[in-house]
């Protein structure tokens, strides 16, 4: 069985997991990506083809990617090196953190809409998206938690304050 063509790239645990789940991957280590959903295009979408081997990954925190292979990219990926170049792989990562901040943020909104405690909601996501219950993983969510919370009040003071101006 051919081994299917795959690139390193290096993401915060946290971005890890969020992938992990927005793939339903059973296994961790690498994900199988698809272009089902616009995670899966847009990282698709960063892959370069190049005549050379890709730079050997090194870091702390790299994952592999699976790519689909298409009817349309079967040669492509087949006959040639592939690989994410530096600049891409930072575009990714801004994209997966800023997706990850809006899937914190609706989170947060329902569970406050529905009565629930900040602490409650930080367990509930993390355990959600099989993140380490850690304090580092509990401040981070709680950090953009605070800071959507804090935009929001700036956003109402804002709303009110030209409503009696008028």
């Amino acid at each position: 069985m051919e081994q299917r063509p795959h690139v390193f790239i290096e993401l915060s645990p946290l971005l890890q997991d969020f992938l992990y789940k927005e793939f339903e991957c059973k296994e961790k280590g690498s994900i199988s990506l698809n272009t089902r959903n616009e995670i899966g295009k847009f990282i698709n979408s960063m892959i370069t083809v190049s005549p050379t081997p890709p730079r050997i990954p090194c870091g702390d925190e790299m994952i592999t990617i699976l790519l689909p292979i298409q009817e349309w990219n079967h040669f492509v990926l087949s006959g040639n090196f592939i690989t994410i170049v530096s600049w891409k792989e930072q575009m990714i990562r801004e994209y997966l953190d800023a997706l990850y901040r809006l899937r914190i943020r609706e989170f947060f909104n329902v569970g406050y809409e529905k009565g629930m405690n900040q602490d409650r909601l930080i367990k509930a996501f993390l355990e959600l998206y099989g993140s380490k219950n850690n304090a580092a993983n509990y401040d981070t969510i709680k950090k953009i938690d605070f800071r959507n919370r804090k935009k929001i009040s700036k956003e109402i003071a804002t709303a009110v304050q030209l409503s009696l101006n008028l």
